[in-house]
């Protein structure tokens, strides 16, 4: 054991041989949250059809803005794309992608409470919380989740100068992962670079310097350029959403109260426990402003929590979108806490991953018991429904459930590994044993479903034009210009097939405006159920009128 000084505080750290083992332990947990989804066969995932579509259309050629519109930057589809270059434009390319982000985001956390010193136990056990809390949670890819991890790269190299090396490379690459950010998702772009000007102006404070604020500022602008100014040309203004029509802000002041004062238990309970930490540690505000490492970890803890009260709301799905916060607020307390556990030794640390896995059990134990709740015994099995219990006495459930859906691999090579509906399947191929389908010499297809992937399965090209939405989400990527436009597409008689995906549960999430368009022009041949598996979805296909 030896013994690291710090201004203020002495740390006790590993012996440097058991400091390696701890390092091995802690690449095993960052390639098992990482890598697990790719050993098992998964079902078809809700809205994962726009992640396909996207990558898909850059894979081919396809330029944004040019040849598709979407209301927020082409960062997220910049990793899938070069997978699907890589690996084909297939599923299971796409739960790669997600993996090796994943791999990043876990790497690059466990980077940065290496730059503010959190030593090795501690370091672990905000791995597995972070790997428990996020990272088993997003294994398919989705901008929410990319552009967090865009954001702890711009930081990682941020925090490197100001805390390690002062490099002028490190500000150049941070400023250009922030705009990335900002070009990946607005509001997570947004707060990253508010994180980023309070972390700087912290420095700017402590070390009465303002070239780095001037040098990161000058870098976040020349590659925010570097993104936009290429896209102007292409209707950019019209289609980038900053809260101007026909697009709508999500900054809504009721949201943000009912959320925090209703809602955002652990975000608070986390904040005022830093903030108590701080209170107990030091006597002054001065005296924590002199420990610049420790000062800079608590900005940033805070700031990594105020903006998870925020992306709450402004990013609200999937829910988990927000929770990576668990992972800094426990690195910051665990790492508080150096002085007072000897988190060097064995069993310590043992009970500590321990205790994380049991609080956060939730995240695994509804997938493990499927596997080995079949080898158990009988009293550990869930009851039979005759048995009034808690999970049975209300049969709501079974009346909202229906006939259960049966899930199945099929035959396509773009869903290798990806389970679908049986159901879905059987309909697939009633599609393909229509006539238009097979007589004609290059199918034209409006496909507004979740089967994006069927433009590579049926050598059909997705439509494009500067006026043609990447996806059909009315009042965030579809509006009543998209509107008017494919509905004199259809009137017009432009496509053999037409597929319509109907989500009553879902507002106009495939516009009904459309679909009565297509009804008054196109016959209903077949409908089956959509591949999200949810009965009351279900994909309607339409054929020209005779």
């Amino acid at each position: 054991m030896h013994f690291v000084e710090r201004k203020n505080q002495i740390m006790i750290a590993p012996h440097a041989g058991r400091e390696k083992y701890f390092l091995l332990v802690q690449i095993f947990f960052i390639l098992f949250f990482a890598c697990l989804p790719l050993f098992t066969s998964l079902p078809y995932r809700v809205n994962i059809f726009l992640t396909w579509e996207g990558a898909y259309r850059l894979s081919i050629g396809q330029l944004p803005f040019r040849d598709f519109g979407m209301p927020l930057g082409y960062g997220f589809w910049l990793v899938p794309a070069l997978f699907f270059k890589l690996f084909g434009p297939t599923l299971y390319a796409l739960l790669l992608a997600q993996a090796a982000i994943n791999i990043v985001c876990l790497a690059t956390f466990r980077g940065i409470l290496k730059l503010f010193g959190v030593t090795a136990v501690p370091l672990l056990v905000s791995i597995v919380v972070m790997g428990l809390t996020y990272t088993m949670v997003h294994f398919w890819p989705w901008y929410n989740h990319t552009v967090f991890v865009f954001e702890l790269i711009g930081l990682y190299f941020l925090l490197s100068y100001l805390l390690k090396g002062q490099k002028t490379y490190l500000l150049l690459l941070s400023g250009f992962f922030i705009a990335l950010t900002f070009f990946t998702k607005q509001d997570a772009g947004g707060l990253a670079i508010m994180l980023v000007l309070v972390l700087l102006l912290a420095d700017a404070l402590i070390e009465k310097r303002i070239r780095p604020l001037l040098i990161f500022g000058g870098a976040y602008v020349c590659s925010l350029l570097l993104f936009i100014v290429p896209c102007l040309q292409y209707d950019f203004t019209y289609w980038f959403n900053y809260g101007q029509s026909p697009h709508f802000t999500r900054l809504n002041g009721y949201d943000f109260l009912t959320t925090f004062f209703e809602d955002s238990g652990w975000l608070k309970f986390y904040i005022i426990a830093v903030l108590v930490v701080c209170i107990i540690r030091f006597k002054s505000l001065k005296a924590i402003v002199e420990d610049k490492v420790y000062f800079i970890f608590t900005l940033f803890t805070l700031g990594i929590l105020v903006q998870a009260l925020i992306i709450q709301v402004t990013s609200f799905s999937p829910p988990t979108t927000s929770y990576y916060y668990h992972s800094f607020a426990i690195a910051f307390l665990l790492y508080n806490l150096n002085s007072v556990i000897a988190f060097e030794k064995i069993w310590i640390a043992i009970a500590f991953v321990l205790f994380a896995l049991i609080w956060q059990s939730d995240s695994y134990f509804k997938y493990s018991m499927r596997i080995i709740g079949k080898h158990l015994p009988a009293f550990l099995s869930p009851p039979p429904p005759s048995v009034v219990s808690k999970n049975t006495w209300s049969s709501k459930a079974d009346s909202v459930r229906g006939v259960p859906v049966q899930w199945a691999l099929s035959k396509y090579k773009t869903m290798r590994g990806i389970k679908l509906p049986v159901e879905t399947i059987n309909g697939l191929e009633a599609v393909e044993s229509l006539d238009v389908f097979n007589h004609a010499k290059k199918l034209t297809c409006l496909n507004l479903s979740n089967l994006t992937p069927l433009a590579y399965e049926w050598s059909y090209a997705p439509q494009s034009g500067k006026t043609f939405p990447l996806w059909f989400h009315k009042g965030v990527a579809f509006f009543d210009r998209e509107r008017d436009l494919l509905c004199n597409k259809v009137e017009q008689s432009e496509f053999d097939l037409i597929l319509f995906e109907v989500m009553p549960d879902v507002d106009s999430f495939f516009p009904f405006e459309v679909r009565t368009c297509i009804q008054q022009h196109y016959q209903l041949v077949n409908s089956f159920l959509a591949p999200t598996g949810y009965r009351s979805d279900y994909i309607e296909v339409y054929i020209r009128k005779k």
